[in-house]
């Protein structure tokens, strides 16, 4: 081959590596606003990476769920006359204003439903069928009781609710379906066993104290390691549990380390996710130096704080995508979603610039990925 030749197909191999992409993810969003919303994000890709936002008509979607059918559902957080909806292919299936104030988040598991409401102090149960319609089953537990800190803990305050992941209880001797739910008013992790086929559909169990002025709000685990991890919005701390069971097959929860996420005590830390291949753990925090906390997880599930990750104004939900070198931040007052490559020897996230912008009126809080469909650009 002529020199020329071969120095022309060097070149074209650098541009080729270039240009490489990943695979296409398809993602839905939510948001305070008149709309959830679908895009799709390419990883590696030159330029923007997203498509065209799609719209469906919803008011303030502030989070989602997916079912393993496809079913989409969102909570609609509109104080008294709050709702959840059902959608398919953007198409509202069902419907129901049968629900505690303000429902913050949502839970799906199998044909039950749970919402998460935070102004109501409650949770609601659901039931949905082939067509995804939805049916009340119970708005089961309005919580009493407060916490020690003025103005943000006046009564019980709902965040999350989780189940056990089945990873867990079977390793542990966990018998049966549970619940957890995070309580930011009384500063606790309220625990429930499923009872299918029973009048009421879950039963209460004494749960986890998480200590005064805390204010736990979103909660992961850890399926190697067996461990619960919980961020505090109040106290800014990340506090992890050993995950075990009673003679009865009852889950025990041992707290193992606290250990600080917000360093300025700013009372605004919202989320957390482990990353898929166990290394790492993120929190979002909000009110003062907005960010991401990054933490190292060691083989027994203990955490080192790492690095601090500034993003725009009041970061919520963030994303890892399954090549676990990108991580999507939904920042609600930069309106906005911004890109952040994630260095795979630290963990620590970086900022691109990337960024996916919203209508006015329209601020994205949540994202989640569509895993019903094979996503294409």
């Amino acid at each position: 081959m002529r020199k020329g030749a071969v120095i022309m197909a060097s070149v074209l191999t650098l541009v080729g590596c270039r240009q490489k992409t990943e695979t296409p993810v398809s993602i839905y969003i939510g948001t305070y606003g008149g709309n959830l919303y679908e895009t799709t994000y390419t990883p590696g890709t030159e330029g923007n990476g997203f498509s065209e936002l799609i719209p469906t008509a919803s008011e303030n979607p502030s989070y989602l769920a997916l079912a393993d059918d496809g079913t989409l559902f969102a909570v609609n957080e509109c104080g008294a006359s709050s709702a959840i909806s059902s959608f398919r292919s953007g198409v509202r299936t069902g419907h129901s204003t049968e629900i505690g104030d303000n429902p913050c988040y949502v839970t799906v598991h199998g044909n039950m439903v749970i919402t998460a409401n935070y102004t109501g102090g409650s949770m609601s149960v659901f039931q949905t069928d082939e067509s995804g319609a939805i049916t009340p089953v119970q708005t089961f537990m309005y919580y009493d009781g407060s916490g020690v800190v003025p103005g943000r803990q006046e009564s019980a305050y709902i965040h999350q609710t989780r189940f056990i992941p089945e990873l867990i209880a079977d390793a542990e001797g966990i018998h049966g379906e549970w619940i957890l739910a995070s309580d930011l008013g009384c500063d606790s992790i309220h625990l429930y066993k499923v009872q299918h086929g029973s009048q009421d559909p879950c039963t209460e169990y004494p749960g986890i104290d998480c200590g005064a002025g805390s204010g736990p709000r979103h909660m992961e685990f850890d399926c190697r390691t067996g461990m619960l991890y919980c961020i505090t919005e109040l106290s800014g701390e990340v506090i992890s549990w050993k995950i075990s069971a009673s003679k009865d097959g009852t889950p025990l929860f041992t707290e193992k380390q606290r250990i600080k996420a917000d360093m300025l005590d700013a009372g605004g830390s919202a989320d957390i996710h482990l990353s898929a291949d166990g290394r790492f753990l993120y929190t979002s925090h909000r009110l003062r130096n907005d960010g991401i906390s990054t933490f190292k997880v060691g083989n027994d599930g203990t955490l080192t704080r790492t690095g601090y990750t500034q993003t725009g104004t009041h970061p919520r939900n963030f994303l890892l995508l399954p090549d676990g070198k990108t991580m999507l931040v939904a920042v609600r007052d930069s309106h906005q979603i911004e890109v952040y490559s994630i260095d795979q020897e630290t963990g620590i996230p970086s900022v691109t610039d990337q960024v996916l912008k919203f209508p006015a009126g329209n601020d994205p809080v949540c994202m989640i990925i569509r895993t019903d469909v094979t996503a294409s650009k």
